[in-house]
């Protein structure tokens, strides 16, 4: 049996509103432009795919290293053919880690301290990161979600 299918393709919907749902202690104006996503710009999967991952990257650079992103729908508008994004955003605590007793780099920190490239934060990793110096000791939770390896 042999299915035959006529696709017509229509114009290309273009984005309408970008919702922010949740915590994300930034303002929608700065969603907007961190994420680069403009109503009325033409919808296409990679734009979306690099809003995120701008998206995330900007949490990480601020030391929110727990921070979730997600988009949680899409609604279509039939009528002015056009998409709505809703995004579902948590800052998440903000993540300090500091070495005491010697002169790290922030990069050099974030380069070798696992929470930082696995983009997680728990124990087993602070663990694993503050053996990176031979006289350092475990790390420990502080009280306010900041995290804190010092060398003995």
């Amino acid at each position: 049996m042999a299915m035959i299918f006529n696709i017509e393709a229509g114009e290309q919907a273009t984005v309408g509103q970008v919702k922010i749902e949740g915590d994300p202690e930034l303002t929608q104006e700065q969603v907007l432009q961190i994420t680069r996503l403009k109503p009325g710009s033409r919808v296409r999967s990679d734009r979306l795919t690099r809003a995120l991952a701008r998206l995330r990257q900007h949490y990480q650079r601020n030391d929110h290293l727990e921070a979730l992103v997600s988009l949680t729908d899409r609604i279509y508008h039939d009528d002015s053919n056009t998409l709505d994004y809703v995004f579902e955003v948590d800052a998440g605590k903000r993540v300090v880690i500091t070495t005491a007793g010697h002169n790290v780099s922030n990069r050099t920190l974030r380069r070798l301290v696992p929470v930082f490239q696995e983009n997680a934060v728990d124990d087993d990793l602070l663990y694993e990161g503050c053996g990176i110096h031979q006289s350092a000791v475990p790390g420990e939770r502080l009280p306010r979600g900041e995290c804190r390896c010092r060398s003995g």
